[in-house]
């Protein structure tokens, strides 16, 4: 540990533009993972499907395919709600222009 210390210490006194540009790049590095926000991007981009479904004449012989495309299918939502809730600031911006985008493709009813 003491040799570490002392290293940063002789880089801030030689160059301190570039220790301060590696630490804020080791920063970007470290801080998505231990971000409490990458938890519910992951769960954001598991409930929102990759391919949209494509509407389909339904001739009743096809179980699968919902009678309407608004009929709402798979996992509920409502944790996504009711993160709204337990957020403040810049975040509920962000989760208030998600959820309106996914409400609008008629995902969240």
């Amino acid at each position: 540990m003491a040799g570490i210390g002392r290293f940063l210490k002789n880089a801030w006194n030689k160059e301190p533009v570039i220790t301060v540009s590696c630490g804020l790049g080791l920063l970007a590095c470290i801080l998505p993972a231990v971000s409490p926000l990458t938890k519910y991007t992951g769960m954001m981009n598991k409930a929102v499907p990759f391919n949209y479904p494509v509407p389909v004449r339904d001739d009743g012989n096809m179980p699968d395919v919902p009678a309407h495309p608004c009929d709402p299918q798979g996992r509920s939502l409502d944790w996504l709600k009711n993160l709204l809730y337990s957020i403040t600031g810049a975040e509920r911006s962000l989760v208030t222009v998600f959820l309106s985008r996914i409400w609008a493709k008629g995902l969240i009813l």
